[in-house]
């Protein structure tokens, strides 16, 4: 669109599409020689399900930040009685 806006209904096709991608790097980035057919491993299907995160939008802006987490996430320490 010459305003740089995309439909709103085409939000769902552009994350759709951004996920696909992910799902190609995460594959080859786990194994190089996957033909990326069939099935995918558990460590990728569990990397995708958990750690590839939609992040909110920088105030006044339309930009999507998505964020893949590397290391687990901080846990609050468990309390002493």
């Amino acid at each position: 669109m010459p305003d740089g806006t995309i439909p709103f209904r085409q939000a769902e096709t552009t994350i759709d599409a951004l996920y696909k991608m992910l799902k190609a790097a995460a594959t080859t980035a786990h194994d190089p020689n996957h033909s990326h057919l069939g099935r995918r491993s558990a460590v990728v299907n569990d990397f995708l399900d958990h750690d590839i995160r939609l992040g909110h939008t920088k105030r006044g802006s339309f930009v999507f930040t998505i964020l893949a987490r590397l290391t687990s996430p901080a846990r609050p320490a468990p309390r002493s009685r």
